[in-house]
């Protein structure tokens, strides 16, 4: 059956009509409902990844830790100078650097 033939007979007959109407409203409501679980899944995603984020550091925060760590490790350097350890220092700073560039 074609779509003009079934517009005719729709036309003719209450039962056909009404028939087709009740499988478009199903398919309508299936739709709907599906993209409102979908919607609902979402939002409830977002809320997750909003709280998530706000317990992540600030770029400003973590800026200060890294300043904060590289001040920490220069005075653990100069401990060190002081206390004639030189080539300990040396290992470290190449070591750090090594792992700089392994991270880059």
């Amino acid at each position: 059956m074609n779509i003009e033939e079934l517009k005719a007979a729709m036309e003719s007959d209450d039962t056909i009509k009404q028939f087709v109407a009740s499988i478009a409203t199903n398919q309508s409501e299936e739709s709907i409902s599906a993209l409102a679980r979908t919607n609902q899944e979402l939002k409830d995603e977002k809320i997750k990844l909003q709280e998530k984020m706000s317990s992540m550091p600030t770029a400003e925060e973590i800026t200060e830790l890294n300043a904060f760590k590289a001040q920490i490790e220069n005075s653990a350097d100069a401990k060190l100078i002081s206390e004639g350890k030189l080539d300990e220092v040396i290992s470290r700073r190449v070591e750090r650097m090594r792992l700089d560039f392994d991270t880059k």
